[in-house]
């Protein structure tokens, strides 16, 4: 039986860490490593691209060192236009393709590495897209002097998924399977209230698919941004695109 359980965001990372910017030169304790930024998230699955080299000290990188099915969250660097939040897979092809630099992710950015026996980071990495795409991350960005800012601890603290077994998972993140269209119109916001302290933001369904994103109220609770913390009544609306199809229902 195909069940999709209810699963907090924290449960599915083993690890995850800040990410580096080191330095330009090599110096005495230094190792080259390859520092992929949120500016590179579109060039990762393109052969012939080339990333910033910088010299970051050793034990950090063997720390800090990025592996396949690791996932890159950009943390900072949004602008008032664009929120934080977008993430990236590195998938192993692009180990294949930068087979002898240590690769890490930059300063305003971290990595999550999943629990692969539970998890599969492809089709996690497609619901943090449609997460962005539907407004829902933009919910966890603050900005204070012109840099934006990802609650990354609240949002791994108040955000529940809807997910299946791993085999069903690894079914709808195969490269075959038709992905979902994330430009139509959604509007991420609070919906019913289902506990005291937690809301319904964004519920997707599909006769193939379902995920659910659950945020709890994070004015229920120390989100670690004071006045900054976002509200019941935040919300976005992303407007319909024109090549999106009535394929996938969303509801709220």
């Amino acid at each position: 039986m195909n069940q999709w359980k209810a699963t907090p965001f924290a449960q599915l990372i083993i690890d995850s860490k800040d990410g580096e910017w080191g330095e330009s030169e090599e110096a005495g304790g230094l190792r080259e490593a390859m520092v992929i930024r949120g500016t590179d998230f579109t060039e990762l699955d393109n052969p012939g691209a080339e990333f910033p080299r910088r010299w970051v000290k050793s034990h950090i990188v063997d720390r800090k060192q990025l592996r396949p099915g690791d996932i890159i969250l950009e943390t900072a660097g949004g602008t008032s236009t664009q929120s934080t939040g977008r993430s990236a897979l590195l998938r192993g092809s692009f180990f294949l393709n930068h087979p002898n630099t240590p690769v890490l992710c930059a300063s305003f950015s971290r990595h999550l590495r999943l629990d692969k026996q539970k998890y599969s980071p492809r089709f996690i990495y497609y619901l943090l897209q449609l997460l962005y795409q539907t407004g829902y991350m933009a919910i966890f960005n603050i900005q204070h002097t012109g840099v934006s800012r990802f609650q990354f601890t609240a949002f791994k603290k108040h955000t529940d998924l809807r997910i299946p077994e791993l085999p069903n998972q690894r079914k709808i993140g195969h490269p075959a399977f038709p992905t979902p269209s994330l430009g139509r119109e959604i509007h991420a916001r609070p919906g019913r209230k289902r506990a005291a302290g937690s809301w319904r933001c964004v519920s997707i369904a599909a006769p193939s698919f379902r995920g659910d994103a659950k945020a709890s109220n994070p004015e229920s609770r120390d989100s670690g941004s004071g006045a900054n913390a976002p509200s019941r009544n935040d919300g976005v609306a992303i407007r319909r695109s024109r090549a999106a199809k009535p394929s996938w229902l969303f509801e709220n």
